[in-house]
C-alpha cells in the first residue's frame, strides 16, 4: 500500500513536471524535497499507522519526480545511454 502510494505521487508529480516549467528547476526541487519528503520520513521514525505513511509516500512520489526531472532534462543528448 505504501509502495502504491508512492507510485500514485510520481504520478501527480509527473503531471505536474509536465505543467510547471521553473527558470530554477534545482531550487524547485530543493524546496519540493523539503517540505513534501521530510514529513515522510518523520512519519517512517513514529510509530504511524500504514494509511498515515501512504499519505506521505504520496509526497514522497512527488519530491522524487521534482528531484529527477531536471537531472534527466539537463544532461546532453550525447551522454544518453
Amino acid at each position: 500500500m505504501i509502495a502504491t502510494s508512492v507510485g500514485a505521487g510520481a504520478l501527480i508529480g509527473g503531471f505536474l513536471a509536465l505543467r510547471v516549467k521553473p527558470r530554477r528547476p534545482l531550487v524547485v526541487c530543493f524546496a519540493v524535497f523539503g517540505l513534501l519528503w521530510t514529513p515522510q520520513l518523520i512519519l517512517l521514525a513514529m510509530p504511524a499507522s500504514v494509511p498515515v505513511l501512504a499519505i506521505g509516500g504520496v509526497g514522497d512520489g512527488i519530491a522524487l519526480t521534482f528531484f529527477h526531472r531536471p537531472l534527466e532534462h539537463g544532461a546532453p543528448a550525447s551522454r544518453a545511454a
